[in-house]
């Protein structure tokens, strides 16, 4: 996968080929958060319905590490924003830091 190639993106994955699935949820809930309903959840697969035409770098980027988080640090300098954070703390298994950054921006908005 080329995060700059649309083409070589999958738009339809099946359960068995996402990596860390037991977390799968973590992730979708939080890339949620990010970017909006974008992967759409099948009994047998996940499929990417990005909001852009063409989707935004960022939005490629939190699908391809959807699939393949443990690739993160290569795509992190890609990555911006919440993304890059959200990327971090998965690796660094603090999810609970990146949510409270989420509460605490929520809480200071007016």
């Amino acid at each position: 996968m080329n995060s700059e190639d649309e083409s070589s993106i999958p738009r339809k994955v099946a359960r068995s080929d996402v990596a860390d699935l037991q977390r799968a949820d973590d992730r979708i809930s939080c890339l949620k958060i990010i970017f909006g309903t974008t992967i759409g959840v099948n009994e047998h697969s996940f499929d990417w319905c990005p909001d852009g035409i063409p989707p935004s770098v960022q939005e490629t980027l939190g699908w391809m590490w959807f699939l393949q988080p443990k690739l993160s640090a290569e795509w992190r300098s890609q990555a911006s924003g919440k993304l890059a954070r959200l990327m971090a703390a998965y690796e660094q298994d603090n999810l609970e830091a990146w949510w409270q950054e989420r509460i605490d921006s929520f809480e200071e908005s007016p």
